[in-house]
């Protein structure tokens, strides 16, 4: 048992032990008073401290400690800014690269509608990029050979101005091969579009004149690796110097 007195009218009592921390009422002023661990009589009610939560063991979940993520975050390897930009940079080449050795190769309408425009305009330098390396000098031949006939008829045509017709051939991808037709005629003149059809259509030279008859391009073709259409000026040659 414990001795005690009441905190506020001094009446003497004894509680067991069992009664500490615990709320007591005092029988004579009738106050609430509890007893602490030291064995002092102290007025109002008893502090009572909240159990504390045991922690709870997960089987077989392991949640790593803050020691053990701060180790991880010094071991992992630290990255500057110019690594990231040159990852992003070395990314973008790659795409690319992929996306232009994976896109179509391209029409050869089109290629042959530019090359019938850069002649009708004087323009070897371009005929001469087009071409394959090794028939550079042959474009310049067939060049020569048929432009004066253009420069002709310009002066009977009274304009420098010209209207272009391709007809594709021939365009096979996997001979890597193609043939097409170019005819160069005066602009504005509905008239020349029959006369296209009947050269595209004979074999034999006619009794037109030269300002009906248009300038007829027969242009070969190579299709490199990389999907572009080269002028083969070496067989674009030969076909103008055949009679058609």
């Amino acid at each position: 048992m414990i001795e005690l007195a009441c905190p506020s009218c001094g009446r003497a009592g004894s509680i067991p032990r069992e009664k500490i921390n615990t709320r007591l009422t005092c029988k004579k002023c009738h106050i609430v008073f509890h007893v602490n661990t030291t064995g002092r009589a102290l007025v109002g009610e008893p502090h009572v401290e909240p159990p504390k939560a045991e922690p709870r063991h997960h089987e077989g979940l392991h949640l790593p400690s803050f020691e053990s993520l701060e180790g991880l975050t010094e071991s992992l390897p630290t990255v500057s800014p110019r690594s990231l930009g040159v990852g992003a940079a070395a990314l973008s080449v790659v795409v690319g690269l992929f996306l232009f050795l994976t896109k179509p190769p391209e029409s050869l309408a089109d290629s042959a509608q530019r090359t019938a425009e850069r002649f009708a305009n004087d323009d070897l330098i371009y005929l001469k990029q087009i071409a394959t390396s090794e028939t550079i000098d042959d474009v310049v031949r067939w060049f020569d050979a048929v432009h004066p006939q253009l420069v002709k008829n310009r002066e009977q045509w009274k304009s420098r101005e010209a209207r272009i017709q391709v007809m594709v051939i021939g365009e096979d991808h996997n001979q890597r091969k193609g043939e097409a037709q170019a005819f160069i005629y005066p602009a504005g003149e509905a008239g020349h579009v029959n006369a296209i059809a009947t050269a595209a259509a004979s074999t034999t030279t006619t009794a037109t004149s030269a300002q009906q008859q248009p300038i007829d391009l027969r242009l070969h073709w190579v299709l490199d690796r990389k999907g572009t259409w080269k002028l083969d000026g070496l067989q674009t040659f030969q076909a103008a110097s055949r009679p058609l």
